[in-house]
């Protein structure tokens, strides 16, 4: 019994608390490689419901607009724990601190885990994996950050990064956009050197 308190204190230690949930942290090439699929995609619908076995869940739509790690539709599924919003007076909000919720209308690079037996699949290190992007109005170019600000993303990077993806992204906690189009770059150069 002491060991397992042991560590189970060590475990919760190397993690994040974000609302109660300890996430471990994952960088860019962790996430890359551990990912079931990865794709950049348009959030069409969000449907929040209890699934089949009377588990609060939400189901996403997104139109897939390029892959780049496994096989997908064009029209993709992904139901994730929890809902956001109460489904009946019996049933308040139910959802797993540091999960994201996806914009209807907005893009986002995700990297996903394999489908539960459940049907459950969320981004790996939940928030972290989950990329909004958007037009960054300076620069006019299409910008993506996770649920972290994007903070600790290199973290422990062995594959060379551009000067440029570094300097976007330090590890001092802020909120860095990085530009989708060098995002997009190093996770191929991550998955081409496996």
């Amino acid at each position: 019994m002491k060991k397992v308190v042991v560590f189970l204190v060590i475990w919760a230690g190397l993690g994040m608390m974000v609302n109660g949930t300890i996430i471990r942290p994952v960088n860019i090439e962790q996430m890359t490689t551990d990912a079931h699929t990865i794709f950049y995609g348009k959030c069409m619908a969000a449907e929040p419901r209890l699934d089949e076995n009377g588990l609060p869940a939400t189901r996403y739509t997104f139109e897939v607009q390029k892959i780049l790690k496994g096989v997908l539709p064009q029209t993709f599924f992904i139901k994730q724990f929890g809902v956001n919003k109460p489904l009946n007076e019996n049933l308040p909000v139910s959802s797993v601190g540091g999960m994201p919720n996806y914009v209807v209308g907005d893009s986002y690079l995700l990297f996903m885990t394999e489908v539960s037996r459940l049907g459950f699949s969320s981004p790996q290190g939940l928030n972290q994996g989950a990329f909004r992007t958007f037009l960054d109005t300076s620069s006019r170019q299409i910008v993506a950050v996770n649920g972290q600000g994007n903070s600790g993303l290199f973290d422990g990077v062995k594959i060379r990064t551009g000067s440029r993806l570094r300097e976007a992204a330090p590890d001092s906690g802020e909120y860095h956009p990085l530009l989708l189009e060098d995002l997009m770059r190093l996770v191929q150069q991550v998955l081409e050197s496996k």
